[in-house]
């Protein structure tokens, strides 16, 4: 008897299977769906984010759970794999459904899907470059929001920037930082929206003050509120009716969380529950983001107060991550109502994607700023309205090497904007393992340290001088990492790679797990094992420069690096171009160096080509690159030629900054320099690279460098 099923292959190769469905039956009842696909590779990436230790998945009967839960380590539902197949070539494969679900991965290889319910919405991606499936994914589900610059810079909080004393001290520092989050101890009920006015008795004053320093204020936000009478926020929702009920006919559901007992949970599925959140924001401060935690949504009861109801709806017949999980451990019932009485069931995964969407809808509302949103929960497309950031990781060397892991499978999700907690959330970090994790975070998409204890400063020792250095090191590649938050929010590329994206056919470059590419140019290698002296550095077949050491090429394989604690190394891919600020340690803050800094254009030569791009606008107004208000500037060489090519898309805006150095390196020889035909003396060439200095080249103005 013949089964029920599909196949998806190549048309140049129908010998390759995509996927093949027909082999194995299809199960389609009350409560349970399965489905079988055998896959052409059993190189898979993706399929949510578990603290991985690896970055591909295991074949070996692995079950992969999409149903978020915070005391799982399960923040983020995203049912999308990535394949490698023989030959080089990529595809995807995405289930669009919200239920609760097991992926279990074979070794024939095959993947099965079970599902508690919804249906089966495949999308089927055929790149054929890693690149080509992240960009036809992103743009199914939606792309990377475009961040407020600032955002890009560093990010710090800490528990004990507990009153208003101790937030004002961190204006006085000089060392930058460029948004402080603030944790509970600004909220009165340590979730709703309302500020301790003990604490911080004058708090709108300190944001005017950060505001006029470039400096910005976050908070956190947990959706549950105190079912209080004596609450407004409490109050105002249950006017509204916007918290979501126990069952049909029912009452609110009560849950004991974190902080408090006997809290409800606002229901974002209801359209009112925007207006409940403006008229909370309204008796707030005037924040600039917010950073969203506990929205997977996590309580500490299994369902409510109450438990919940014996329907198979809370104990379905199947269940999923084995027989220790159940669907109400640590959340809501899935038997609770939201808005137009449809199920938790359906909605659970969607939770954090919902409360994201909300929040930064309402935050843009009424406002020419962008604000910043991170959430620890997402979805399928939440990177349309946040980041991704988990405050409670462990302050360890193997949490910091998962996180480097997780950070690359949410940019394949569309979520770009991740990051972890640098050097994790622990009490007193090793301090090597805070320096390590910081110098990685250079190349990181979002850069935030939040502490349990201590303020970020107080330590003087010689490794908080390399932190600080760090993060100026990141500073000088802002026009780099916002020109690829651009790339991503226009076309959907990812920020942060795996090697082997770029290196498909290099069975090397497939096995490494946290040497990562940044924005497809530089070659970053992370230390993450304490006391290291030395680091293995892989190389694929490509031309590659030490940046550090301006004229030192490196041979492709392997290579035994020499460490020190003072700097991250890290080597540019030939053929690109990087646009830097110069003297990025003079700025107190990002925004000071966008407006006030000058560039050094730094090419790579490979095969006499490179090519490169910059992208700016005003770094902190809405819907810039809808309206056209963005300049775009080509950079292309070729032989013995450097030239850009500038597209002012508004002539309104026209940057002040400079161009104050070029430098080309992969040159055989050097005797003389033009600038726009001009001949120019202030130049060096040695050991195959080339300086050219004094320079004040307007951005907004194309020229050219002639090297004879």
């Amino acid at each position: 008897e013949d089964l029920f099923g599909f196949s998806v292959s190549r048309t140049h190769d129908s010998t390759t299977n995509i996927l093949n469905s027909t082999f194995d039956g299809f199960i389609f009842s009350d409560q349970f769906i399965q489905i079988t696909m055998k896959l052409s590779s059993p190189y898979i990436q993706g399929l949510s984010d578990f603290n991985d230790v690896t970055l591909l998945r295991k074949m070996s009967h692995t079950r992969r759970t999409v149903w978020n839960n915070e005391h799982r380590g399960r923040h983020g539902g995203h049912p999308f794999l990535l394949s490698l197949e023989d030959g080089g070539h990529f595809s995807g494969i995405l289930l669009l459904n919200s239920n609760a679900m097991d992926v279990i991965l074979n070794p024939y290889p095959a993947v099965t899907y079970r599902t508690t319910g919804g249906i089966l919405d495949f999308y089927i991606f055929l790149g054929p470059t890693a690149f080509d499936v992240i960009q036809q994914y992103s743009q199914q589900v939606g792309r990377t929001y475009l961040p407020p610059l600032w955002s890009l810079g560093y990010l710090y909080g800490s528990d004990e920037v507990g009153d208003q004393t101790v937030l004002e001290s961190l204006l006085s520092t000089a060392l930058p930082i460029d948004a402080v989050v603030l944790g509970v101890s600004l909220l009165s009920n340590k979730s709703e929206l309302t500020v301790d006015k003990h604490a911080f008795p004058s708090v709108s004053d300190v944001v005017s003050k950060f505001a006029a320093r470039n400096r910005f204020l976050l908070s956190e936000n947990r959706p549950y509120v105190s079912k209080d009478n004596d609450n407004v926020a409490f109050v105002r929702g249950k006017k509204k009716d916007l918290f979501v009920k126990y069952g049909i006919g029912r009452s609110y559901l009560v849950s004991s969380t974190k902080y408090k007992e006997n809290t409800v949970f606002p229901d974002y599925f209801n359209g009112n529950t925007k207006e409940w959140i403006k008229e909370q924001l309204h008796d707030f401060i005037n924040v600039s983001g917010m950073v969203l935690l506990d929205n997977e949504p996590t309580t500490a009861d299994n369902g409510s107060v109450e438990g919940c109801t014996g329907s198979s709806i809370n104990l379905p017949a199947y269940k999923i991550g084995g027989s220790g999980d159940n669907l109400m451990e640590n959340t809501l019932c899935p038997s609770a109502i939201h808005f137009n009485n449809v199920l938790h069931y359906n909605l659970h995964n969607l939770y954090g994607w919902k409360h994201s969407q909300v929040t930064q809808n309402v935050l843009n509302e009424g406002s020419t700023s962008r604000k910043l949103v991170l959430s620890r929960s997402t979805f399928i497309g939440s990177g349309q309205y946040t980041g991704y950031w988990v405050k409670n990781s462990n302050s360890s060397w193997l949490d910091f090497r998962k996180s480097i892991i997780s950070i690359l499978n949410y940019n394949i999700y569309g979520i770009t904007l991740s990051g972890s907690n640098v050097c994790g959330y622990g009490i007193n970090p090793d301090l090597e393992l805070c320096l390590r994790w910081h110098q990685a975070s250079i190349f990181f998409p979002i850069t935030l340290r939040y502490s349990s204890k201590g303020i970020y400063g107080d330590n003087k020792s010689k490794q908080m001088d390399y932190i600080i250095s760090a993060i100026y090191e990141r500073y000088s590649l802002i026009p780099t990492l916002y020109t690829q938050f651009y790339k991503s929010h226009v076309q959907g590329f990812p920020v942060v790679t795996p090697l082997y994206f770029l290196y498909p056919n290099d069975n090397v470059a497939l096995s490494l797990n946290t040497q990562f590419m940044f924005a497809e140019s530089i070659l970053v290698p992370p230390v993450t094992t304490k006391g290291a002296k030395e680091l293995d550095v892989y190389f694929p077949n490509d031309v590659w420069f030490d940046y550090h050491n301006a004229g030192n090429k490196i041979t492709p394989g392997w290579l035994k690096s020499n460490i020190s604690l003072e700097k991250q190394n890290y080597y540019v891919r030939g053929g690109s171009v990087l646009v830097r600020y110069l003297n990025s340690s003079s700025f107190p803050t990002v925004l000071d160096m966008y407006t006030n800094g000058s560039f050094s254009v730094e090419v790579f030569l490979k095969h006499h080509m490179a090519s490169g791009l910059l992208f700016l606008d005003d770094g902190v107004t809405q819907n810039t690159i809808n309206e056209d208000k963005y300049m775009l500037v080509k950079f292309n060489a070729t032989k013995n030629t450097l030239r850009t090519e500038v597209t002012l898309k508004y002539p309104g805006y026209k940057p002040s900054n400079v161009i104050k150095t070029v430098q080309i390196r992969g040159i055989e020889e050097v005797k003389s320099v033009l600038i726009n035909e001009e001949r120019w003396s202030n130049y060096n060439y040695q050991a195959g690279v080339l300086t050219v200095y004094n320079l004040q080249l307007p951005i907004t103005e194309a020229f050219g460098v002639e090297f004879k």
